[in-house]
C-alpha cells in the first residue's frame, strides 16, 4: 500500500514539530537544571556506557583531557558523580554516577 504525497508530507511536519519542541524542552530543563552541555553529556555518557576512566569521557565529548577533568571536577562536586579505584588497575580511577546523577539523568531523559 503506497503512501500519498499529503500523508508523507504530514508526517515530516509532524516530525519536524516534535523534535522542535522536544529540544526546545530539552534546552529549557538544561538551563533550569544549572549543567553545562558538557556536563550533561557527560553524565549520558556514564549512564549509557557505564563507568570509566576520565580520559574516556574527553574522549567521547571530544575535548581536552584537562577540560574533562574540569567537567568531572565540577559534577563530582555537585556530588553527581564519584571517582573510584579499578579493580583491575589501582592506578585507575573511574567515574561512575551517584544515584543523585542517576536521578538527574532520569530527568533529562523525560
Amino acid at each position: 500500500m503506497g503512501r500519498s504525497p499529503t500523508f508523507e508530507q504530514a508526517l515530516r511536519e509532524w516530525a519536524q514539530l516534535f523534535m522542535h519542541r522536544s529540544m526546545r524542552e530539552f534546552q529549557n530543563w538544561v538551563k533550569e537544571s544549572g549543567l553545562s552541555h558538557s556536563q550533561v553529556a557527560a553524565l549520558m555518557r556514564l549512564h549509557h556506557g557505564g563507568a570509566c576512566p576520565v580520559n574516556e569521557i574527553g574522549q567521547d565529548l571530544r575535548v581536552t583531557p584537562g577540560a574533562a577533568s574540569q567537567i568531572v571536577d565540577r559534577l563530582a562536586q555537585q556530588g553527581l558523580l564519584r571517582r573510584e579505584e579499578d579493580d583491575h588497575d589501582r592506578r585507575v580511577r573511574r567515574i561512575t554516577l551517584t544515584p543523585d546523577g542517576q536521578e538527574i539523568v532520569r530527568q533529562a531523559i523525560e
